[in-house]
């Protein structure tokens, strides 16, 4: 029986392309912090700065704009005035839009979102800080970031773009990879259990040979094959089974008689000098 066909080793080229495309990837994210700290720290990504005590007038664009500051004690509020001909106008601000870019730092800072300013147009908007102890809102710094320009830094940056590729392609080859090993497992565990089945039903019937039984000589299987077959056979010459007779009174078996070559016809055991005693023989004369 041949040999079955070895496994396929491209299933194991995929995971380990996998898992190196991973490493690759956060090996150039980890060495890119400093890119990406620009993109995601509203202190360097931010397009507006408020400072409490300034009059802190924007013209924004359209898009959804994420309202941050760094995470302190400190208690404020923000007011929000849209202003229209100069003047603080009753309109109302839309909020609560939704964004992507989430405020954070690489050195561990903190950030707070304090509110999302959907502007539908390029609009002129007051940010109003009001502090309850205006000696503790000195340093207060409220950051404006346009989800829309942030989300667009990180497609500028080609580097950072091959790191994330190299890691979404390797999350995709390790279970790829894996569920083809796994695959190949299966199909070889098929492939042996019908080998066995088929080795085993090519097994011949009797599994026990008898190892003592001597091999027939030239002149044995002359015989066998003009159909001279001894009466205690050529395998283990000398073993008969011994069937007692159904009687015990008298043996009924049947005697197997040997024939011999030569007349059947024997001499007569009687002579002129040695005559029979009885005259049976001059009765068979006479008939």
């Amino acid at each position: 029986m041949q040999p079955t066909d070895s496994p396929s080793p491209w299933p194991k080229r995929l995971l380990i392309a996998g898992v190196t495309l991973v490493i690759i990837g956060l090996s150039m994210f980890f060495l890119l912090s400093e890119s990406v700290n620009e993109k995601v720290d509203p202190r360097q990504s931010s397009e507006f700065v408020a400072t409490y005590g300034d009059d802190n007038v924007f013209n924004l664009t359209s898009g959804c704009w994420i309202v941050s500051s760094i995470n302190t004690d400190v208690t404020f509020d923000l007011t929000f005035n849209k202003i229209e001909n100069s003047t603080i106008s009753s309109k109302e601000i839309a909020t609560d839009c939704k964004y992507d870019v989430e405020p954070q730092s690489t050195d561990g800072t903190l950030f707070k979102v304090h509110q999302t300013l959907d502007i539908d147009d390029n609009e002129q908007v007051q940010v109003v800080i009001n502090c309850s102890e205006e000696s503790s809102c000195g340093d207060v710094h409220v950051y404006l970031t346009n989800n829309g320009d942030a989300m667009l830094l990180w497609f500028d940056d080609l580097p950072l773009l091959f790191s994330g590729l190299f890691c979404c392609i390797g999350f995709i080859l390790i279970p790829f990879g894996a569920m083809l090993i796994m695959i190949n497992k299966g199909r070889a565990a098929q492939i042996e259990l019908a080998q066995n089945d088929i080795i085993t039903s090519l097994t011949p019937l009797h599994d026990e040979v008898d190892s003592k039984a001597p091999l027939l000589t030239t002149d044995e299987v002359y015989r066998l094959m003009k159909g001279d077959i001894p009466e205690e056979g050529f395998v283990n010459p000398g073993i008969k089974e011994e069937v007692p007779s159904p009687f015990s009174n008298k043996d009924t078996r049947v005697k197997n008689v040997v024939n011999k070559s030569g007349s059947i016809n024997s001499p007569s055991e009687y002579t002129h000098s040695n005559p029979p005693k009885d005259d049976a023989w001059k009765k068979w004369d006479d008939a």
